[in-house]
């Protein structure tokens, strides 16, 4: 004798309910997920044994430094030229632009590409570390009691496992002061 219709909506509930329950059992609901937290990506680097930071989105790539053509009356943190793939790239020295030693040149040595307002731009650093993932509600304000013109440059601090990083800001970090002119002599 063959089911009835109604006998197999019947069964069908019953395997319905069943399924639920293997579910429920074999993969329990999981908790409801965390909020969605903000993050910023950020290339950590270190300056004179220091660290920092530049936000990810600004940055295009990072290299090995290649041989630099100086420029005679450059300010002291331009570093020089340098040609990259057939673009010339001016080279600025992130040490000396934040008031630190010149760098020596060392196998870690790294320059890390920047593109702002349609412009390419070389920063020389001691080492690129990698990228950070960093909630942006991390990120707080220098302490006034810290502020400096060279501070200037830092637009926020990072702390981390091993310390601190300080956040750059490249915008500010690009504006190039007027060299002085030339001495008659």
């Amino acid at each position: 004798m063959s089911p009835s219709p109604g006998d197999a909506a019947a069964r069908s509930g019953t395997d319905a309910e069943r399924l639920v329950r293997f579910l429920e059992e074999a993969a329990p609901a999981r908790e409801a997920p965390a909020p969605h937290v903000e993050r910023l990506a950020l290339l950590q680097i270190r300056l004179e044994g220091d660290a920092f930071a530049l936000p990810l989105l600004q940055v295009l790539e990072v290299v090995r430094p290649g041989p630099l053509t100086r420029v005679p009356a450059a300010p002291e943190h331009v570093r020089g030229l340098m040609n990259l793939r057939g673009r010339i790239l001016p080279v600025l020295e992130l040490r000396t632009r934040l008031g630190l030693s010149a760098a020596v040149h060392s196998p870690l040595s790294r320059v890390v590409v920047v593109e702002r307002q349609q412009r390419r731009f070389g920063l020389w650093v001691d080492e690129a570390l990698g990228v950070l993932q960093a909630p942006r509600s991390t990120l707080a304000a220098p302490p006034p009691e810290v502020r400096s013109p060279l501070s200037d440059y830092v637009s926020a601090t990072l702390p981390l496992p091993s310390g601190m990083a300080l956040v750059l800001d490249i915008e500010r970090l690009l504006l190039l002061r007027d060299a002085p002119p030339p001495s008659a002599g």
